[in-house]
């Protein structure tokens, strides 16, 4: 769980970043995938919290989608030069 607590730290930060968002719910997301599908640390979970998570998923999709709507939040992902140099970083 403790992947889930440091996200939570972030967004519930005093000041949270519109540019650090994004990359949180993707974080997100890729965590309860691999809840939802018992990959990689999350072999073990028992099945009710699985459809606990499956549950979560479909909302966090529904929320994602939502925001993805949303011009300046996509706006200010793509100014932040942090986000630039690890986009950059990664593909070379």
């Amino acid at each position: 769980m403790e992947p889930f607590y440091e996200q939570t730290l972030i967004v519930s930060a005093e000041k949270p970043q519109l540019s650090a968002y994004l990359g949180t719910v993707w974080v997100l997301q890729d965590l309860i995938d691999d809840v939802v599908t018992r990959q990689n640390l999350h072999t073990d979970i028992p099945e009710d919290l699985r459809i606990a998570f499956k549950q979560a998923k479909i909302a966090l999709d529904e929320w994602v989608q939502k925001i993805v709507e949303q011009p300046m939040v996509l706006a200010a992902q793509a100014l932040d030069p942090r986000f630039k140099f690890a986009l950059i970083h990664k593909q070379y």
